[in-house]
């Protein structure tokens, strides 16, 4: 019977301290995340009535005001408007603290202290297995062969060469060296590996290369550049055969081929030129920078 009782005893102090931990969630203005129903409408305005001089912006903002009615309207068993549903949802998606931020530093200190001799391979492989579970659960049958394919290839993430680990092309060594150098572990630990990669991760890619114009490509590029100016607005014919009609055109004037365009087309577009100077300017060397450089 005391075993008994202590057991009961444990059990209601923790359910004190959980309950005196999470108090604050039921107390203004957070108790707005909760708001799904017309009874949590109402629970929300009798607690912001019962709270003199509140003055926290998010209590204030659904207390008062347009949202306030709104609110009213919800808790007597009417049909919250569009407004009212739009901004609860955008609280809603708040994140109340860095908890689901930080887990991924929590796991990995807790693998840590559970298996103080395992080696960063086991730990990442245990830190991932869930979630690749999770990606392979949700992959189609094709995807799966490609998945499938890769895993059975491992050993490419290991190629220094890119176009080699591109084709999957499995690195000929063993399965601790591999491991060794995806963790830079044991020997590999020792290079220099800001130096040794640093061709590999300042390489030009295929967007990146400067294409050799030819001098009648040189005087297209001068023209544009100095006929769409920066700041101007614009037009051109929206046409929807352009081979055909690009095929009359090359054998007309000037003239008549401005003239003909227009005529083909339904509609005109419009647009203005924002800037002409990007590959000049410095910016992160992301895909979408690249690819925006390479548009001379």
């Amino acid at each position: 019977m005391l075993e008994h009782a202590d057991t009961h005893g444990a059990i209601a102090r923790m359910l004190a301290v959980a309950d005196l931990k999470f108090a604050w969630v039921d107390e203004l203005p957070w108790y707005i995340w909760q708001v799904n129903s017309s009874s949590s409408a109402a629970r929300f305005l009798a607690k912001y009535d019962a709270v003199h001089g509140c003055q926290d912006r998010v209590s204030q903002r659904f207390g008062t005001g347009q949202l306030r009615v709104d609110m009213e309207t919800w808790s007597r068993g009417g049909v919250p408007s569009d407004t009212l549903q739009r901004e609860l949802l955008s609280y809603a998606w708040c994140k109340l603290d860095d908890t689901w931020a930080e887990a991924c530093h929590r796991d990995v200190s807790r693998e840590g202290s559970r298996n103080t001799y395992a080696s960063q391979a086991w730990v990442s492989a245990s830190l991932r297995l869930h979630q690749n579970l999770q990606l392979w659960d949700s992959l189609d049958m094709c995807m799966r062969r490609q998945m499938h394919t890769m895993l059975r290839r491992w050993k490419a993430i290991a190629q220094t060469v890119p176009k080699r680990a591109w084709l999957l092309i499995p690195r000929r060594v063993s399965d601790n060296n591999v491991v060794q150098f995806v963790y830079r572990s044991g020997s590999h630990a020792l290079e220099d590996w800001g130096s040794k990669l640093k061709a590999l991760l300042h390489r030009d890619t295929h967007v990146d290369t400067i294409v050799q114009l030819s001098f009648l490509q040189r005087l297209k590029v001068d023209y544009l550049d100095r006929v769409l100016l920066p700041g101007h607005m614009f037009s051109l014919p929206n046409l929807t055969d352009c081979a055909a009609i690009l095929s009359n055109v090359m054998q007309s004037s000037l003239l008549d081929a401005d003239q003909l365009c227009h005529a083909q087309s339904r509609s005109i577009m419009y647009f203005m030129v924002v800037d002409t100077r990007l590959r000049r300017r410095k910016v992160p060397r992301t895909e979408v920078s690249r690819a925006r450089q390479h548009m001379l």
